[in-house]
């Protein structure tokens, strides 16, 4: 009994945390830029990087996106929302000042953005 009641539960949470992943939080904008986190943790990003940028992410590289929250940089890490390329959403953008708009997740200290969609800042 204890280990159909341990199997459950596990089960239970495989099946809830994904749920929670996507439904936890609302979306919000915010302004930054989109990186490719190799080279951003080297030192690297803004337009003299766009190219290189937009190579490494199409390489499957990860993406983050870096924003100033009260003078400190935040750093998330990109993933999909939904059925969207992100890699297609951010074409256009690499190297500039964005806002992006999706759901901002805080997954155990790892901070998660899913971006839906994108526009250069004003």
């Amino acid at each position: 009994m204890k280990k159909f009641a341990l199997m459950s539960s596990t089960l239970l949470a495989f099946v809830a945390i994904p749920f929670m992943l996507t439904a936890a939080d609302e979306t919000t904008t915010l302004k930054g830029e989109a990186v490719d986190l190799s080279c951003y943790l080297k030192g690297m990003s803004g337009t003299g990087h766009a190219s290189c940028a937009a190579k490494c992410a199409n390489d499957g590289q990860p993406i983050g996106f870096v924003t100033d929250v009260d003078g400190k940089k935040v750093l998330y890490l990109v993933m999909n929302a939904g059925s969207a390329d992100v890699k297609e959403t951010l074409a256009d953008v690499w190297g500039k000042q964005i806002e992006a708009t999706g759901k901002v997740i805080d997954q155990e200290g790892l901070k998660i953005f899913q971006i839906e969609k994108v526009k250069e800042a004003s």
